[in-house]
């Protein structure tokens, strides 16, 4: 095994060990949504604050309360939250909803590793219990969607009625279903979000109605990168029609989202993505790479109508308005093999969530924990009308115009107009998830989900891509597949790999293969400080840890496809500015994760035990450029490369942003000259009487003339600097 590969093999194993498992996780509900009580959240807010906030519909100021929660395990108290209303129409309902932050005032904050709860009036439903059914559905089903549960709302004292309380869909809860980070793209899409390709260019998907974006950008806001998007929404609209069952699902969840679109409809919901180009998510797992569709906003589902459509019977295979295509739902039903999957998960579900014996068990039981709190509720008969026997008929008959049906009827009508609309489909039909390998020193090892009907699935995997070694894979786990084969000793760059469905049909439809050697860009990983006390500060002022890139090349290199990590198991962690690094360059990256102030922060943070990686996207997949791991945890001790780019290590006083060799200080020299004190404050000690100078980190002298003894330093910025005489180069660091 040469060298190069050898090198790339250890990072291949930590890559490739995490894909193993992915699967989307559904995390148990927890303290902060029981399911067995209605807890109590009473917040205390100044009464000009509330009155101001309520009169004026205020639905982006937060202002500051404090937050009590109560329920039979835990009692507790955060004593500085954001406050303010929630939605868009329901802000003139007389029975308000309500967000809470506990980030606000409170920079990282969280409780119960929530950043944020949506508390939701849901004066729509005169059960109150929709939203909730609809939400556990999903859940159910395997589908990631908001945890819920009810709680009793106390502002400043006064009982404000039964809430849901909705998980809120953000970095916490992307990273606690999806890729165990959440820093990926995470957009939220609202009305006119059809997913329709509007041109290659990123920014153009950045369109505002009302003042916000309808792909709005929840995560990495101060990167506001669409090209990921851009880049889906065109394989969606443009990939010809028979590629699509080929090209989508390396860009996207389909079988999950086909799933998500057989829930959504026999919900009855129409304020969806299908129907109304609204109320969904699209998050950017950063584990696949590859989108992922996540529902929400699922209160006008189970009956209720505002458009005088009967969703009881309202055909299954174009649930989208009349006239306009959704090219998502459209192209999908357009394609034989989705479609036929999409048929069965319509059935399977009518046969199993989907049925009024199991909803009415759930009807019984929220209806009975719910009631004491509904009668006491003084808002619950505001915007309607609703009354104790409202709550009670709720279930079984429709009160008003916007809520004509029951929801046991609705679900009866629904789910025998699906039965007979639902097409004959092949249950036999196989539906490829994902394939991943792993290598190791001895052995290929891949890995596959299919669910359906598998008679014989065949490994592939080569190392030109044309002569491929074969074996069987075995069931592991519920439609998990696992396939082991020997390692043979060659130097290619690439290994190929496929799963051959019962005996002809390839996932994927083209092999894929994974990058087995570092990549040949002139970048290294050149300089790096795990514990920046003040060594130097960052454009804030701040002593963040810090890493430098240094270019070995004769020619600037761009870093438009690069990324750092310090977990190899989420290797694009991070994307490096879109620039060109000069020819034998420097490049200086803080990594603070502190995105927002400015483009050369990283959204992670360095600690001395871990590794730092720096990879390139080639040929459209990852590709090592560089690591490094070694990192000193003593204050301003920095590891770097000797040369710069070169093969030796050391653990240096730091050069950030420039040669480590020219201005490296080795202690020999250090204690021939010795300034002190070293970090200065105001001044410091020369103790040459020979010609000296200070130079800033761009080689311009600032300070022509030192002399010997006592120098002032106190109108120099912090930072570090180079004191160059006679006798050689030294070091100077400025920390006021």
């Amino acid at each position: 095994m040469s060298l190069r590969m050898r090198s790339a093999l250890s990072t291949c194993i930590a890559l490739c060990a995490q894909l193993l498992i992915i699967a989307q996780n559904i995390p148990a509900f927890g303290p902060a949504f029981p399911q067995n009580e209605v807890t109590s959240i009473y917040l205390t807010i100044d009464t000009d604050s509330l009155e101001w906030m309520i009169v004026n519909l205020e639905n982006e100021h937060e202002f500051p309360a404090s937050f009590v929660y109560v329920s039979q395990s835990i009692v507790d108290t955060v004593e500085l939250v954001g406050l303010r209303l929630r939605g868009n129409t329901s802000l003139n309902a007389a029975k308000k909803s309500f967000k809470i932050s506990f980030n606000t005032f409170n920079e990282g904050g969280d409780w119960q590793n929530l950043e944020k709860l949506n508390l939701l009036a849901t004066v729509n439903d005169p059960s109150l219990i929709r939203s909730k059914l609809s939400h556990d559905l999903f859940r159910r089903a395997g589908i990631a969607a908001a945890r819920t549960s009810y709680t009793k709302l106390y502002i400043n004292n006064e009982y404000r009625g039964v809430y849901l309380n909705v998980e809120h869909i953000d970095e916490q809860m992307t990273a606690e279903y999806f890729d165990d980070q959440g820093d990926g793209n995470l957009y939220k899409c609202t009305y006119p979000a059809d997913l329709d390709f509007i041109s290659n260019n990123p920014d153009d998907y950045k369109f505002a109605l009302w003042g916000q974006r309808h792909y709005e950008l929840k995560t990495n806001e101060y990167v506001d990168d669409y090209s990921d998007l851009a880049a889906f929404i065109s394989l969606l609209n443009n990939s010809p029609s028979a590629n699509l069952w080929c090209d989508l699902p390396g860009k996207f969840h389909v079988s999950e989202y086909l799933k998500i679109a057989a829930i959504d409809i026999l919900l009855g919901n129409w304020d969806n993505h299908i129907f109304l180009k609204n109320n969904f998510y699209l998050y950017h797992d950063q584990l696949t790479d590859r989108f992922q569709f996540i529902p929400y906003d699922l209160d006008n589902t189970l009956g209720i109508d505002w458009i005088g459509i009967d969703w009881s019977t309202h055909p299954l295979y174009s649930w989208s308005a009349a006239g306009e295509e959704r090219p998502l739902y459209t192209r999908l039903m357009q394609n034989s093999a989705y479609r036929n999957l999409f048929s069965q998960h319509l059935d399977e579900l009518c046969t199993t969530y989907f049925h009024p014996d199991s909803l009415a068990q759930q009807i019984d039981y929220w209806q009975n924990l719910l009631a004491p709190h509904v009668a006491a509720d003084p808002y619950y008969p505001l915007d309607f009308g609703y009354n104790l026997e409202d709550f009670n008929n709720a279930p079984w008959e429709g009160c008003c115009n916007h809520v004509p049906m029951g929801i046991v009827p609705f679900v009866e009508a629904r789910r025998a107009s699906a039965l007979e609309q639902i097409e004959s489909y092949n249950s036999s039909v196989a539906d490829p998830h994902w394939i991943v390998q792993r290598i190791d020193t001895n052995a290929v090892s891949l890995r596959a989900r299919i669910e359906g009907s598998v008679s014989s699935l065949q490994a592939n995997y080569s190392w030109d891509g044309a002569t491929y070694n074969s074996g069987t894979f075995t069931v592991t786990e519920t439609d998990v597949y696992n396939y082991v084969g020997p390692l043979f000793n060659t130097a290619n760059d690439k290994l190929y790999y496929r799963a051959i469905l019962n005996g002809n049909a390839a996932f994927p439809c083209e092999p894929d293969f994974h990058w087995m050697t570092r990549s040949s860009a002139g970048v290294r990983i050149n300089e790096a400080c795990a514990s920046n006390q003040s060594l130097l500060a960052d454009n804030a002022g701040e002593y963040d840890d810090w890493v430098e890139l240094y270019n070995t090349a004769s020619s600037p290199i761009s870093l438009s496809n690069c990324f750092l990590t310090d977990d190899p198991t989420n290797w694009n962690r991070w994307q490096l500015p879109d620039t060109l690094l000069p020819a034998n360059g420097f490049l200086l990256l803080w990594l603070d994760d502190d995105q927002e102030q400015g483009r050369h922060h990283a959204n992670f943070k360095l600690g001395a035990a871990e590794e730092l990686l720096l990879y390139r996207v080639e040929e459209g997949k990852p590709r090592i450029v560089d690591r490094a791991n070694g990192f000193s945890p003593i204050s301003n001790q920095t590891w770097a490369l000797l040369p710069d780019g070169g093969s030796e290590t050391a653990i240096t006083t730091g050069t950030p942003g420039y040669s480590n060799v020219t201005n490296h200080i080795d202690s020999e020299t250090e204690s021939e000259a010795l300034l002190y004190p070293n970090p200065a404050n105001t001044h410091f000690f020369w103790p040459e009487q020979t010609t000296a100078c200070i130079l800033d980190m761009h080689g311009k002298v600032i300070v022509a003339d030192l002399h010997y003894g006592e120098n002032k330093c106190d109108r120099l910025s912090a930072g570090i600097y180079t004191v160059k005489s006679q006798t050689g180069t030294y070091r100077l660091v400025i920390a006021h």
